[in-house]
Protein backbone atom coordinates (compact mmCIF):
# COMPACT_ATOMS: atom_id res chain seq x y z
CA UNK A 1 0.00 0.00 0.00
CA UNK A 2 1.47 3.41 -1.08
CA UNK A 3 2.03 5.87 1.92
CA UNK A 4 0.55 8.88 0.31
CA UNK A 5 -2.15 10.58 2.41
CA UNK A 6 -5.09 11.74 0.86
CA UNK A 7 -3.91 15.28 1.58
CA UNK A 8 -0.81 14.64 -0.10
CA UNK A 9 -2.41 13.61 -3.18
CA UNK A 10 -5.08 16.35 -3.39
CA UNK A 11 -1.99 19.08 -3.11
CA UNK A 12 -0.47 19.83 -6.14
CA UNK A 13 3.61 20.00 -5.81
CA UNK A 14 3.55 23.53 -6.86
CA UNK A 15 1.36 24.11 -4.28
CA UNK A 16 3.43 21.74 -1.22
CA UNK A 17 6.50 23.55 -2.92
CA UNK A 18 5.28 27.08 -2.04
CA UNK A 19 4.46 26.07 1.79
CA UNK A 20 5.88 28.86 3.79
CA UNK A 21 7.33 30.65 1.03
CA UNK A 22 6.41 34.22 -0.30
CA UNK A 23 5.81 34.14 -3.96
CA UNK A 24 5.09 37.16 -6.23
CA UNK A 25 3.19 37.07 -9.68
CA UNK A 26 1.87 39.78 -12.03
CA UNK A 27 -2.00 40.42 -13.63
CA UNK A 28 -1.63 42.85 -16.86
CA UNK A 29 -5.26 43.84 -17.68
CA UNK A 30 -6.06 45.17 -19.92
CA UNK A 31 -3.81 43.13 -21.75
CA UNK A 32 -2.05 45.23 -24.87
CA UNK A 33 -3.53 44.78 -28.52
CA UNK A 34 0.12 44.53 -29.93
CA UNK A 35 0.83 40.59 -28.97
CA UNK A 36 4.56 41.49 -28.90
CA UNK A 37 4.19 43.14 -26.04
CA UNK A 38 2.50 40.69 -24.14
CA UNK A 39 4.85 38.02 -25.05
CA UNK A 40 7.53 40.47 -23.86
CA UNK A 41 5.63 41.57 -21.00
CA UNK A 42 5.80 37.57 -20.01
CA UNK A 43 8.96 37.20 -20.58
CA UNK A 44 10.64 39.80 -18.76
CA UNK A 45 8.09 38.78 -15.95
CA UNK A 46 9.97 35.47 -16.06
CA UNK A 47 13.26 36.78 -16.75
CA UNK A 48 12.81 38.78 -13.13
CA UNK A 49 12.17 36.14 -11.46
CA UNK A 50 8.17 36.30 -11.05
CA UNK A 51 5.98 32.78 -10.16
CA UNK A 52 3.33 34.23 -12.54
CA UNK A 53 1.35 35.88 -15.04
CA UNK A 54 -2.05 35.71 -15.19
CA UNK A 55 -4.46 37.09 -17.79
CA UNK A 56 -7.99 38.19 -16.90
CA UNK A 57 -10.74 36.13 -18.37
CA UNK A 58 -13.27 38.56 -19.64
CA UNK A 59 -14.70 37.66 -22.82
CA UNK A 60 -16.11 41.03 -24.12
CA UNK A 61 -12.75 42.50 -24.00
CA UNK A 62 -9.73 42.22 -26.01
CA UNK A 63 -8.03 39.32 -26.24
CA UNK A 64 -9.49 35.78 -25.14
CA UNK A 65 -7.75 34.45 -22.47
CA UNK A 66 -7.16 31.12 -23.44
CA UNK A 67 -5.78 32.10 -27.16
CA UNK A 68 -3.30 34.47 -25.11
CA UNK A 69 -2.36 31.71 -22.23
CA UNK A 70 -1.78 29.32 -24.90
CA UNK A 71 0.45 31.55 -26.99
CA UNK A 72 2.22 32.61 -23.62
CA UNK A 73 2.61 28.70 -23.49
CA UNK A 74 4.68 28.14 -26.23
CA UNK A 75 6.87 31.47 -26.05
CA UNK A 76 7.63 30.99 -22.35
CA UNK A 77 9.67 28.10 -19.98
CA UNK A 78 9.05 28.25 -16.38
CA UNK A 79 6.80 30.73 -15.05
CA UNK A 80 3.33 29.98 -14.07
CA UNK A 81 0.29 31.04 -16.31
CA UNK A 82 -3.03 31.47 -14.57
CA UNK A 83 -6.42 32.57 -15.55
CA UNK A 84 -7.76 35.68 -13.03
CA UNK A 85 -10.55 34.53 -12.78
CA UNK A 86 -12.23 32.00 -15.33
CA UNK A 87 -16.63 32.42 -14.83
CA UNK A 88 -17.76 29.15 -14.60
CA UNK A 89 -20.82 30.86 -16.83
CA UNK A 90 -19.15 31.82 -19.67
CA UNK A 91 -18.42 28.44 -21.35
CA UNK A 92 -19.27 24.70 -20.93
CA UNK A 93 -17.66 23.18 -17.95
CA UNK A 94 -16.61 20.43 -20.86
CA UNK A 95 -15.02 23.49 -22.75
CA UNK A 96 -13.27 25.03 -20.49
CA UNK A 97 -12.10 21.80 -18.98
CA UNK A 98 -10.46 21.17 -22.28
CA UNK A 99 -8.68 24.50 -23.35
CA UNK A 100 -7.09 24.26 -19.58
CA UNK A 101 -6.31 20.66 -20.19
CA UNK A 102 -4.71 22.10 -23.71
CA UNK A 103 -2.81 24.95 -22.27
CA UNK A 104 -1.41 23.05 -19.46
CA UNK A 105 -0.10 20.36 -21.77
CA UNK A 106 1.52 22.83 -24.26
CA UNK A 107 3.22 24.25 -20.76
CA UNK A 108 4.28 21.53 -19.26
CA UNK A 109 2.65 21.90 -16.53
CA UNK A 110 2.55 25.38 -15.57
CA UNK A 111 -1.36 26.18 -15.60
CA UNK A 112 -3.04 27.74 -12.24
CA UNK A 113 -6.56 27.58 -13.33
CA UNK A 114 -8.45 30.22 -11.52
CA UNK A 115 -12.54 29.75 -11.73
CA UNK A 116 -15.02 31.94 -10.07
CA UNK A 117 -19.00 32.84 -10.36
CA UNK A 118 -18.23 36.17 -12.33
CA UNK A 119 -19.25 39.88 -11.14
CA UNK A 120 -19.45 42.09 -14.29
CA UNK A 121 -23.26 43.21 -15.00
CA UNK A 122 -22.69 44.12 -18.15
CA UNK A 123 -20.28 41.52 -19.60
CA UNK A 124 -23.04 39.01 -18.14
CA UNK A 125 -25.77 41.43 -20.47
CA UNK A 126 -23.14 41.28 -23.08
CA UNK A 127 -23.07 37.57 -23.28
CA UNK A 128 -26.73 37.38 -22.48
CA UNK A 129 -26.73 35.52 -19.52
CA UNK A 130 -28.90 36.75 -16.13
CA UNK A 131 -26.21 38.12 -13.52
CA UNK A 132 -28.52 36.13 -10.25
CA UNK A 133 -27.05 37.44 -6.93
CA UNK A 134 -24.15 36.07 -5.28
CA UNK A 135 -26.02 33.57 -3.20
CA UNK A 136 -27.57 32.30 -5.99
CA UNK A 137 -24.73 32.06 -8.11
CA UNK A 138 -22.96 30.29 -5.22
CA UNK A 139 -25.58 27.62 -4.94
CA UNK A 140 -26.15 27.15 -8.72
CA UNK A 141 -22.27 27.06 -9.10
CA UNK A 142 -22.45 23.38 -7.17
CA UNK A 143 -25.33 22.16 -9.47
CA UNK A 144 -24.06 20.20 -12.72
CA UNK A 145 -24.32 22.13 -16.03
CA UNK A 146 -27.44 22.19 -18.06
Amino acid sequence: MNSTTLSEWLTHPWVTAGLGTVRCGVQVFPLPTDWSVVIDLARLAEELGLDSFWVGDHPTSRSDCWTTLAALAATTRTIRLGSLTSCIYYRHPAVLARMAAAVDRMSNGRLVLGLGIGDHPGEFAQLGFTLADVAHRQRDSRKPFR
